[in-house]
């Protein structure tokens, strides 16, 4: 049996992966010139650097056991620092008592406790959008300054017009109780939201993609890199090759793909026309990341940390 899989990010490399355990004809195709998609590692002025922040925790006990099958020992429990910025403020999340009172100041953080109070008393009855369902959970006061203006600006859409799915996919089941008790009582594990460590492999997130590529090749299949899929072509309404950019045709028995939905449509043949405006109608949210590269003499370096540590501790 013979099976391609359409792109090398966590999805493609996974199945790939998964795949090449029983079967030696696996080819991976990606575009770009390396694995792990936006979860790779970069080499960045000699030292490995990730494609944003990745923390990785899971309840799954099947994704866990994978996880470690991959990465082994090498790996380190590393302590979670999350922190909202607002109005100038550096704010503990999960939320600390003392840090949310002294920079909230102690009348916001009343009136957020009031809103939260009339939420409990007369809850949101519309909890299908990202607004209704955390209002419901949080109180209008709290959503308004920790969660409407970032997920407006990540998003693009209207908290009143996007979909609840966002917010119970990200916050879970927690809430301002649960905010509460973590502040007064310690995290308890029992939210995802409030994992205090996370498992981050010695040689960046990208090292977990780079190891499943080099399996794949040593059990007889092949990771194809600047190799983008030109068409998917079909046989009686299956799926049975693909064609690549320069010409090139694989037949295959099945083909698996992890390519984004909209250019996947695209590379099928004969697909109808509401498909095709659909599939384009899609829209997609960039990332641009700026890394910054401070020469700075050592002592420098020294004063600035002994200076971050103090106020550190001050804040809390």
């Amino acid at each position: 049996m013979k099976v391609a899989v359409i792109g090398a990010g966590p999805a493609g490399m996974t199945a790939g992966y998964e795949l090449a355990k029983h079967i030696k004809d696996i080819d991976i195709y990606e575009a770009g010139p390396s694995v792990g998609g936006m979860s790779k590692t970069i080499e960045l002025w000699n030292q490995k650097v990730d494609i944003g922040p990745h923390r990785f925790f899971s309840n799954d006990t099947r994704v866990n056991e994978l996880w470690l099958e991959v990465v082994g020992k090498d790996y380190e429990m590393v302590d979670r620092l999350t922190r909202i910025y607002y109005n100038k403020k550096f704010f503990h999340y999960p939320i600390k008592a003392l840090n949310a009172l002294t920079n909230m100041g102690i009348f916001k953080a009343a009136s957020c406790m009031i809103y939260y109070g009339l939420e409990k008393i007369s809850p949101t009855k519309d909890i299908s959008t990202f607004e209704g369902w955390v209002t419901n959970r949080f109180g209008k006061k709290l959503y308004q300054i920790f969660f409407k203006t970032y997920t407006e600006k990540l998003w693009g859409i209207p908290c009143n017009v996007l979909d609840a799915d966002f917010a119970a996919q990200r916050i879970k089941k927690f809430s301002l109780g649960e905010a509460i008790k973590t502040a007064l009582f310690g995290n308890s594990g029992k939210h995802k939201t409030l994992v205090d460590q996370f498992a981050y492999p010695h040689g960046g997130t990208g090292m977990v993609y780079e190891r499943m590529a080099k399996f794949i090749k040593e059990k007889g299949g092949s990771v194809n890199l600047n190799s983008p899929v030109k068409k998917v072509i079909t046989k009686n309404g299956v799926a049975c090759a693909i064609e690549l950019e320069d010409g090139t045709i694989k037949e295959y028995d099945h083909i698996i793909s992890s390519m984004p939905l909209s250019l996947m449509v695209a590379r099928l043949p004969e697909v109808p026309d509401n498909i095709k405006q659909a599939a384009n109608s899609l829209k997609f949210r960039n990332t641009i990341i700026v890394y910054l590269n401070v020469q700075a003499k050592i002592y420098f370096l020294i004063i600035g940390y002994m200076f971050i540590v103090t106020i550190l501790k001050w804040v809390d």
